[in-house]
């Protein structure tokens, strides 16, 4: 498990990483996790998904570029000029704060 924070503030202590091809391609699917960080990664799917996602995408500095809110089941999300996507449950954007233009960090 990872560590997510924003500037010097941990917002979660329990962020998993897609970091083989099978976590890539499950992603959040019928898993009992809160959040997904998804390296080298620009688009999802939200196939078989069983809730709603908040999807952020990031560019290489870790600046929250768009949040895509609520996403629901059967859903393509992209931002081109992203380079990380992470997948929090729906509304979790919003009650940790985060908005376009921040900067997250992610740490052991």
């Amino acid at each position: 498990m990872m560590k997510l924070y924003r500037e010097a503030q941990l917002l979660m202590s329990d962020l998993e990483i897609a970091n083989t091809f099978y976590k890539r391609l499950r992603g959040m699917i019928r898993r009992p996790i809160s959040a997904l960080y998804i390296p080298r990664c620009n688009s999802i799917h939200t196939y078989f998904m069983h809730k709603p996602i908040d999807v952020l995408f990031l560019n290489k500095n870790g600046e929250i570029l768009f949040i895509s809110r609520n996403v629901g089941s059967r859903r393509l999300r992209m931002w081109r000029s992203a380079t990380h996507v992470l997948e929090l449950d729906a509304h979790m954007a919003e009650q940790l704060g985060l908005s376009e233009g921040q900067h997250l960090r992610i740490e052991k």
